[in-house]
């Protein structure tokens, strides 16, 4: 009998999904005598925090808050990412290209519009943007979910490096019944915030949103 190869895109997928969370590590061993503080950046999210210990609800606040302290959360006008000296961190080709793909990358909110299993692949329409290109993005778990992704929106972070486009391994999954209260609200918040801070507060805005009515995520870390 003869086993299927596993397609060359998802391959590559893995490897760099591997690559991303070594790179993760390595930042915040990178970055931690520039004194960037998780607490300060959980009380933005409105993380409960007693003294100096945070409490969670679940492990997708855990990851939420990963993804914020790194992309999101500024010192003097930088997050962590933008604090990186990729020699003196000694980073592979890989973690290199994913470096600068993680400080390009943005958020939405987006609509899932098929689903490709063999591949390992979601396509999905951006529903903040209309007017942007539909993204191909390479996840297992969430491609595995066959038919029934189709059935919520996922706000998330999409990293395109070598032609490959992912999540950065956090998402906010809602019921596609919330789409309108979600625009709604979230035009509501942002009516009045500077473009400088329209980022970090869109990542807010969700966060916050998914606890109050999110769908219960059955994958935590996107494969």
């Amino acid at each position: 009998m003869t086993l299927s190869r596993e397609p060359e895109t998802v391959a590559h997928y893995r490897r760099l999904r591997a690559a991303s969370r070594v790179l993760s590590s390595k930042v915040q061993v990178a970055t931690r005598s520039l004194d960037f503080d998780p607490i300060k950046a959980a009380k933005k999210m409105t993380i409960p925090v007693k003294g100096r210990t945070l409490i969670f609800d679940g492990e997708m606040e855990t990851a939420a808050l990963m993804d914020f302290y790194l992309h999101e959360f500024q010192k003097g006008g930088r997050c962590p990412l933008q604090c990186c000296d990729p020699v003196a961190m000694r980073l592979s080709a890989d973690e290199r290209d994913l470096l600068e793909a993680h400080m390009a990358a943005r958020t939405s909110l987006f609509k899932v519009v098929a689903v490709e299993p063999g591949i390992a692949q979601l396509q999905l329409s951006d529903v903040l943007s209309p007017g942007q290109p539909d993204v191909m993005l390479s996840d297992i778990a969430m491609s595995q979910m066959g038919a029934a992704t189709s059935e919520v929106l996922l706000f998330l972070r999409v990293v395109a490096c070598q032609g490959i486009r992912m999540s950065s391994g956090c998402f906010f999954a809602f019921s596609t019944l919330h789409r309108q209260r979600l625009l709604d609200a979230y035009a509501r918040r942002m009516e009045t915030v500077p473009p400088g801070e329209q980022s970090q507060r869109r990542f807010i805005f969700f966060f916050q949103r998914h606890r109050e009515f999110g769908e219960e995520q059955a994958f935590a870390t996107p494969g």
